[in-house]
């Protein structure tokens, strides 16, 4: 059984045509007026901003006897390449797949070519 949606009898609603998806005058929205006036709160990041902060935060790296202070997105990537110098497969595939990114992986490839046709030339 469907329900047919008529409009209402012209005498029964009040005048101020409150019915069926007709909040009353009142409460309606005002022209120019959001439906969320507040929104969503300040100060509440994303994930991506969230995770950039995290990255950028600085920690103590020693080099030697030297203590460092850089990003921990950088201490990272110092520990990749370092356990990839030592043969580490992981940190090899890891490095590999970082470089590709941004480009770095032409670059590096590129210098390796032309270092390795001077000494043959």
């Amino acid at each position: 059984m469907t329900r047919k949606l008529s409009a209402p009898e012209p005498g029964s609603m009040s005048e101020s045509g409150v019915g069926y998806r007709r909040p009353p005058i009142a409460t309606r929205f005002k022209p120019g007026q959001s439906g969320n006036p507040k929104g969503r709160a300040r100060g509440i990041v994303n994930f991506q901003t969230m995770f950039n902060k995290i990255l950028n935060e600085r920690v103590s790296v020693r080099e030697g006897t030297r203590l460092r202070k850089v990003s921990k997105a950088e201490a990272i990537l110092r520990g990749i390449v370092v356990n990839a110098m030592k043969g580490d497969p992981r940190a090899i595939a890891a490095m590999f797949k970082i470089a590709e990114q941004p480009g770095q992986l032409q670059d590096v490839v590129q210098k390796l070519v032309l270092r390795w046709k001077e000494p043959g030339e």
